[in-house]
């Protein structure tokens, strides 16, 4: 069962991209000026960061994540959008990109933990049990999700009886 909260980022992220592309184009007479990104990977935390990514599979993840919500686009889209999502999945499955992903993803986690912090976690997450974590993360949230739906009906109901003994 995909992780909902993760696909909706993903669509987010792309309808964002897009929204910028199109005020880009519209501001510069039909001229796209998308900056370019500078990516200047930078020794051990860069390394540790990759390690924790790949320990908990967040690449492959966000990968999949996003190739699904362009799937999606592109069932419900017509015309030009339509041929526009195509080649955005057909440019997003190159490796080189991929590995731009892995280095952005990198980065963000360096940016906000130490060297020693990430090599721990990725630790954690290559022993038997982060393996299970991970595994059942899904279960736990999908489990989490559920009580919480539980307890918002409940709120609700508190919420409307108290309306009502006004």
């Amino acid at each position: 069962m995909p992780n909902i909260p993760r696909v909706l980022q993903a669509i987010l992220a792309i309808g964002l991209g897009v929204a910028v592309i199109n005020l880009s184009y519209a501001q510069t007479g039909g001229k796209v000026q998308v900056p370019e990104i500078q990516i200047s990977p930078s020794g051990e935390a860069i390394k540790s960061a990759m390690r924790l990514l790949e320990a908990t599979g967040q690449v492959q993840q966000m990968r999949e994540e996003m190739q699904s919500a362009l799937k999606f686009q592109i069932a419900v889209k017509e015309g030009a959008d339509q041929k526009v999502l195509k080649e955005m999945e057909a440019v997003m499955s190159k490796e080189e990109n991929i590995a731009k992903l892995h280095l952005i993803m990198a980065e963000a986690i360096a940016s906000h933990f130490s060297i020693e912090d990430s090599n721990q976690l990725a630790d954690f997450f290559e022993s038997p049990l982060g393996k299970r974590f991970i595994e059942k993360q899904t279960l736990i949230a999908n489990k989490a999700a559920e009580a919480a739906r539980t307890w918002g009906r409940m709120l609700g109901e508190q919420a409307t009886e108290r309306l009502k003994s006004r």
